[in-house]
Parts: structure tokens; C-alpha cells; sequence
């Protein structure tokens, strides 16, 4: 499915009723259980602007943002920034759903945007604009950011995100992760590293610095 330009556009028409039963069709393959369906749904769904002129196909797009399938996830995360960013010419009900269920994104469905951001750098700023319209995200991408269990490259991507969304209120942590990295460091250096700490050290220690002097920034 290729790119489009995520700029606004003219109002987009109502939805028609003889329009309904397409849509209908399109929604049932976007949610179904097989991968070849949703890839078909979500094709059909974008080509006919069906997911900026239908609160209902918006709102399941925005719950269905954790797709399973990595590829499908890219091309979803790129629809959704089409309505996220087209509110303004869509119906005014889209954006209202819109909001809502980016309200209901919890920690399963913002780690697999994480995990895209990391395969993906091309759509990192999708994400990110994603992750902008979920009101829990900022403390959700705290918690992953403080998690030593996580992947450490998706540690990192939560620390981008976190600056790109300017979450002020992760500023103690990050300074207080920040120190505990470096006094763990600083305990390693005649011992030479363990493989973890060479991780933080080359990988979430810049990070997590960049990260610092963005919030810091940011309060000013």
C-alpha cells in the first residue's frame, strides 16, 4: 500500500447510504482472523477515505492500531495518521470517536507502536503523532522507558517518543534513571562491562540524555 501525503485536504463528502454496505464489507475483513482479509480491509478502507468519513471505521482503526502482523502495522499507523491528521476536513463525529478510542490505547498496543518505530525508522514521526493523541501514553512510555526486562532498542524508542510528546511529568524518573545508569556504569569500568550495561551504555544512555535536555528545554 503506498504513502500518501498526510496533508489536510478540502471537506471530504458525507458518507452515502448506498455506500454503507461497502463499508460494512470492508470493516468485517479489517477485524476478521486472517491476515489476507485485514490486508484487503484496510486497502479498501483507505481507498475509499472510508476511515476519515466514518466515525465507526476511524474508531476501529485506532483500536485495531496493535495489529499482529508487523507490515500490516506500518500500513495501519499511516492510514491512522491520515485521519489524524485530516480531521479538520473530515465529519466532526470522526475526529470525536477518533479521540476516544486513541484514549483506550494501553500498554499492549503502544509497546507494538514501540516495536514499529524500532523496525521502521521512516514512520518513527507517524508513531509518534499516534502516540501525541493518546492521552495515557505519556505514562505508559515512562513505565516501558523503566522496565530492565523490555528490549532495549524498544527502551530507546520510548525514550524518542517520549520526547517527541514533551511528557514534562517523566523529568525526575529520566534524571533518576539517568544516575542509576551511570553509577552502574561507573561500578563496571575496571570490571569491563556485562553485556546489559554495554547495551545502556552505547544504546539508552544517549537516549535517555537526549531525552533529559528535551524535557529540560521544554519547562523553560
Amino acid at each position: 500500500m503506498a504513502q500518501r501525503r498526510l496533508i489536510p485536504e478540502a471537506r471530504l463528502r458525507e458518507l452515502q447510504t448506498d455506500e454503507l454496505p461497502d463499508l460494512l464489507e470492508a470493516l468485517l475483513q479489517l477485524t476478521g482472523p486472517e491476515l489476507a482479509a485485514r490486508q484487503t480491509g484496510l486497502r479498501r478502507l483507505v481507498e475509499a477515505d472510508y476511515h476519515r468519513r466514518s466515525p465507526l471505521a476511524a474508531a476501529l482503526l485506532a483500536r485495531g492500531v496493535g495489529e499482529r502482523d508487523l507490515e500490516l502495522r506500518r500500513e495501519w499507523v499511516v492510514a491512522l495518521a491520515e485521519v489524524i491528521v485530516g480531521t479538520s476536513a473530515s465529519p466532526e463525529q470522526v475526529a470525536h470517536w477518533l479521540r476516544h478510542s486513541l484514549g483506550q490505547l494501553r500498554r499492549r498496543e503502544i509497546y507494538g507502536l514501540l516495536q514499529l518505530a524500532a523496525a521502521s525508522p521512516g514512520h518513527t514521526g507517524l508513531v509518534h503523532l499516534v502516540l501525541d493523541q493518546c492521552s495515557f501514553s505519556g505514562g505508559t512510555l515512562l513505565q516501558i522507558l523503566q522496565d530492565r526486562k523490555a528490549d532495549i532498542q524498544i527502551r530507546v524508542s520510548a525514550a524518542h517518543a517520549l520526547a517527541a510528546i514533551g511528557y514534562l511529568d517523566a523529568a525526575p524518573a529520566v534524571a533518576s534513571l539517568l544516575n542509576r545508569i551511570a553509577s552502574r556504569l561507573a561500578g563496571q569500568e575496571e570490571m569491563g562491562f556485562a553485556p546489559s550495561l554495554e547495551a545502556e551504555a552505547d544504546l539508552l544512555l544517549p537516549a535517555l540524555e537526549s531525552l533529559n535536555d528535551a524535557l529540560s528545554e521544554a519547562a523553560l
